[in-house]
């Protein structure tokens, strides 16, 4: 099959909403190519990005909705608490498991273009945290389409464009200016090319997501020493476009430095539940000491219980306190 139009994908975290309003504020009206855009969301609050990018260019903006045809000239939108891909020339909108702690997230996104598109697919990772959408690049990558990223020295959060260098899956690194040139000029010279030359990507393995989201009893890969922070359930190692993936079994993916950061996560709640549990055996202990207080030696036995849950909660509470971050202004890293 063919690819219907050429696919720009664009994915942005923090900092990213400037960055693709002067994006597309620079693509031209009759753009030959399609672009679909991530930009990570709150599950529960609505999106007013289709709405900000709509008055920054004369394209056609829209919130993607699923089975909506896949149009040059036209930007798609992802709304929240749903992962958008592209296949067989639509908009899919898939209910499955958060990648890198994130629905909708870059990854599935890029992969999905990858399949779809191969050579007509140009990934785009602009300024944000972590590195979702490093993959998908890598992905898109393998499957001889381009990859371009925002400078990082112009990203107000440089960490995503920062690792996709690093990974050396930036095929070119642009500021936005540069970067909404490239995708014109890229656009046109695909859009120009015999319809042959424009051919769906072979198959990779994990690229499409799968129109029925349940996923495999095993993914793909070797089983680690990892467990999921999402589910608790064991976690698979695999390279994919040249970088490493963890996927349990139900579904949440994990780039290493998502990994890393959403382990911290589960660290700190679990430290505040202990301090939590020693708070409340004090209280406990203490209660059952005053209905004892006519029985000596009983009383005085749970005040001691109490006494020393006081003192190991005031231990664990000044442990997670010193392991909590020093608030910074930038994700530098």
């Amino acid at each position: 099959m063919t690819a219907s139009v050429p696919l720009v994908v664009v994915g942005a975290s923090a900092g990213g909403v400037e960055g693709l309003q002067r994006l597309v504020e620079e693509l031209p009206g009759d753009l030959p190519a399609a672009v679909l855009v991530v930009l990570h969301l709150s599950p529960t609050s609505a999106s007013v990005l289709p709405e900000i990018l709509g008055r920054a260019t004369a394209l056609e903006v829209r919130a993607a909705r699923d089975g909506d045809a896949v149009v040059a000239g036209t930007v798609y939108v992802a709304g929240p608490n749903r992962h958008l891909c592209v296949e067989d020339g639509r908009v899919r909108l898939r209910v499955s498991a958060k990648e890198n702690g994130h629905r909708p997230a870059i990854d599935p996104l890029f992969r999905s273009a990858a399949a779809e598109a191969g050579p007509c697919c140009l990934g785009v990772l602009l300024s944000g945290m972590l590195d979702d959408g490093v993959i998908g690049l890598g992905t898109i990558q393998s499957a001889h389409g381009k990859t371009a990223v925002q400078d990082p020295s112009e990203a107000a959060y440089p960490s995503m464009p920062a690792s996709a260098i690093a990974a050396d899956v930036a095929g070119v690194v642009l500021g936005l200016h540069g970067l909404a040139a490239y995708v014109s000029e890229w656009a046109s010279s695909v859009a120009a090319q015999p319809d042959e030359e424009c051919h769906r990507a072979e198959e990779l393995d994990g690229s499409r997501e799968p129109v029925d989201p349940t996923r495999p009893s095993s993914p793909p890969g070797d089983l680690s020493a990892f467990t999921c922070p999402t589910c608790g359930g064991a976690l698979w190692e695999s390279e994919e476009g040249g970088a490493v993936r963890y996927q349990c079994r139900t579904g949440h993916a994990f780039s290493p430095r998502s990994l890393l950061d959403l382990q911290s996560d589960v660290l700190d709640d679990a430290l505040w539940a202990a301090y939590r549990a020693l708070l409340e055996k004090e209280d406990l202990a203490r209660r059952m000491g005053r209905r004892m207080k006519d029985h000596g030696a009983s009383a005085i036995r749970y005040a001691a219980i109490a006494d020393r849950a006081a003192a190991q909660a005031e231990i664990m509470r000044r442990s997670v306190l010193a392991m909590l971050p020093t608030p910074v202004g930038n994700d530098a890293d």
